[in-house]
């Protein structure tokens, strides 16, 4: 099975090929280069939300090549971040509930258990800029948040041979506890 397809299998939730995702020592750089994606897309949204802000500067230079490219590194520095994060709780929840809990291996699905989150990111980017949220933006978000919470459901029945149960029960406990921690992070909505 080629890369790309083996990635298309595990986002559609197909549990071998989430093993197979996270076994390979290939599919590492495939990790890298999805987290980095995701963080291009993030810098991308971000610099489309502050459109005005960044073209009302008054140099060239900064307008056209310094503030997308910060952009585009703070999306990319945030994903890298949230990745981590990510990584950590799951391991936490698969340690928890008594799976080996290898962090190298449950870091390479949540790359693939975060992709998702692109549809998010609007919603996100909006309501921590103090934006108002339309039934568009709470429609994908909560598409990303079911879709990755069956991602993350599959990551530990195929990288700890979870019970099916067992892994949603694990998953749930994450969640709430992922959520927790955004929300103290969060900076204020003005």
């Amino acid at each position: 099975m080629n890369s790309l397809r083996t990635i298309k299998k595990s986002l559609f939730l197909d549990k071998e090929a989430m093993a197979q995702f996270s076994q390979s020592e290939k599919m590492g750089k495939w990790s890298i280069f999805l987290i980095g994606l995701l963080g291009a897309i993030y810098g991308g949204l971000s610099i489309y939300q502050n459109l005005e802000t960044v073209q009302a500067l008054e140099s060239p230079l900064l307008r056209t090549v310094l503030m997308p490219l910060l952009l585009v590194g703070v999306g990319v520095i945030t994903v890298w971040l949230t990745v981590f994060v990510f990584s950590l709780l799951l391991w936490a929840a698969a340690r928890g509930f008594g799976g080996a809990g290898i962090l190298r291996i449950i870091r390479r699905v949540t790359s693939i258990a975060l992709l998702p989150a692109a549809f998010a990111m609007p919603a996100f980017i909006t309501f921590t800029s103090g934006g108002t949220l339309t039934m568009l933006h709470i429609g994908l978000a909560l598409v990303a948040l079911i879709w990755i919470y069956l991602l993350c459901v599959k990551a530990l029945e195929a990288t700890q041979q979870f019970e099916t149960k067992k892994a949603y029960i694990a998953v749930l406990i994450m969640f709430v506890f992922f959520t927790s921690i955004y929300y103290i992070i969060l900076p204020p909505v003005a």
